[in-house]
């Protein structure tokens, strides 16, 4: 179940909940502390009743992974991204990862639908709070595995062509969890 929580960004941490339609994050304290109050785990079918009392908003799109985009959304992804092909050698990572056009293809059939889910989200945040009102946050956390660094490369690809601003935040190891990645805004 969603829910809104007072965020200290700087350190993600998360300090207590405040009810659904009150604001937690004082205007006139104009965010003091950097702390945020965050909807979390929203989807399309809840955003809209925290637009008002919130400015952190993480968009929980994890139920929408594998689930299938429509292949001319795929195509269109593809053909977006050539740099995305070949070998790719990652700053501080010391193999470089190849990616066929096969590779790429599978990535955005399993995460282009959720991706798009978190778009459609975000623009609703905008639209009611407008650009750089609010911290948006993409979690994919939420799965069976985590992501691989091709397939994070390739989530943030997407990401970005529905123009969120986001950066990686890996909240876990790749020892056996369950736990994969979230993406949140600078």
């Amino acid at each position: 179940m969603e829910q809104v929580k007072p965020r200290a960004h700087d350190h993600r941490l998360r300090a207590g909940l405040c009810a659904p339609g009150r604001r937690c994050c004082s205007q006139s304290a104009q965010l003091e502390a950097a702390l945020f109050c965050d909807a979390d785990h929203i989807t399309p079918a809840t955003v809209d009743r925290f637009l008002a009392p919130c400015d952190f908003f993480t968009f929980d799109v994890a139920d929408f992974i594998g689930q299938a985009a429509e292949e001319s959304d795929i195509d269109a992804f593809v053909k977006r991204h050539p740099e995305l092909l070949g070998s790719i050698q990652l700053a501080g990572v010391d193999e470089a990862f190849d990616i066929t056009a096969q590779d790429l293809r599978q990535a955005a059939q399993k995460f282009l639908a959720a991706v798009k889910k978190a778009g459609e989200v975000y623009r609703k945040v905008v639209s009611a709070k407008g650009v750089g009102n609010f911290i948006p946050e993409v979690s994919m956390d939420e799965t069976d595995r985590a992501q691989s660094p091709v397939e994070l490369l390739i989530i943030l690809a997407a990401i970005a062509d529905e123009g969120i601003p986001v950066r990686p935040s890996l909240q876990n190891s790749a020892a056996a969890s369950t736990k994969a990645s979230t993406m949140w805004a600078t």
